[in-house]
């Protein structure tokens, strides 16, 4: 997703696998790419930086689901 995009996130929807995510590290937000993985945990990656996120038991305030980018 291009730096310059808007996100619109649904702080009521928890994300799902297939989708995007944004999630809270530290004062900041990280969009991340949603999967579930051999074990089936929920998680969360991005490219750049390349970071594997968890998402499975996080608090609900720090995770929400992305529902529409504006490019």
């Amino acid at each position: 997703m291009p730096g310059h995009a808007v996100v619109v996130v649904d702080p009521g929807r928890y994300p799902v696998a297939g989708g995007l995510a944004a999630v809270r590290e530290g004062s900041a937000w990280r969009v991340v790419a949603v999967t579930i993985d051999r074990d089936g945990v929920l998680g969360g990656y991005s490219v750049n930086p390349a970071r594997e996120v968890p998402i499975d038991g996080r608090d609900a305030a720090e995770v929400a689901a992305v529902v529409a980018a504006l490019f």
